[in-house]
């Protein structure tokens, strides 16, 4: 049989991203792949002894993670990500929503869903205009149909009263349960009138799910299932 000699050859390569003159680098990327590719990859091959690889790794490449390693790396991408939300200025706010999300969306942002869900807020708050998006999932009860509340002389009747009435489900406005999981604000707005409520606030629907409040020991118990079950389907699909 015919032999192939064949050689995985990985070039490991950055710009010099610091800027000599101020000290500072100017783009994050040899700090975003040395926390994620550049270790992860050569680990992963200790599964595989019988595999050989190169690994081609580039000395402005390698300046930068040492300095990073040691400590000396003046970032601001960093010193931003680090800094306390309350003590960072409009300008420094709209500076990381602007920079956070550069990542590939299909392979490195939607594989976590929970930072898909922001990135898909924001996206929605920016586009819409408004000055506020929030989160929420379809709601279980409709105030219109069957959510009833209690009066002060113990009667109760529906929350919300529509003319004419409604007599299904399907006919009520769509209605949702706030998840309390995402605000996305702008900043400007909140500063002015700090409010969870406008006239312009939109929704990010979320799927009921990833929106459980666990307030009692029943919506524990759940979330455990939720778990159990998705922990039990990424083990018979990997």
């Amino acid at each position: 049989m015919p032999q192939i000699n064949l050689c995985f050859l990985w070039h490991m390569h950055q710009p010099f991203y610091k800027d000599l003159a101020s000290g500072e680098y100017k783009l994050p990327w040899t700090r975003m792949h040395a926390l994620k590719d550049y270790y992860g990859m050569v680990r992963i091959l200790e599964d595989f002894p019988k595999v050989k690889q190169t690994f081609n790794l580039v000395p402005s490449m390698m300046a930068q993670v040492e300095e990073y390693a040691a400590g000396q790396a003046r970032d601001p991408f960093l010193d931003l990500a680090l800094k306390p939300a309350e003590h960072l200025t409009e300008d420094e706010r709209e500076h990381l929503l602007q920079h956070s999300f550069y990542s590939d969306p299909a392979h490195m942002i939607y594989r976590y869903p929970r930072y898909g869900e922001l990135f898909d807020a924001r996206a929605a708050q920016k586009k819409s205009g408004a000055r506020n998006v929030i989160t929420g999932a379809p709601a279980r009860r409709s105030p219109y149909f069957n959510l009833v509340e209690a009066r002060s002389d113990g009667t109760v009747g529906l929350s919300k009263v529509a003319e004419p009435p409604i007599v299904r489900r399907q006919d009520a406005p769509r209605c949702f349960d706030m998840n309390a999981s995402i605000y996305a604000w702008r900043v400007a707005a909140f500063l002015e009138n700090p409010s969870v409520f406008y006239q312009d606030t939109q929704l990010f629907e979320m799927p009921e799910e990833r929106s459980v409040d666990i307030d009692s020991d029943l919506d524990f118990t759940l979330v455990e299932l939720l778990l159990r079950k998705r922990l039990a389907f990424t083990e018979t699909t990997s």
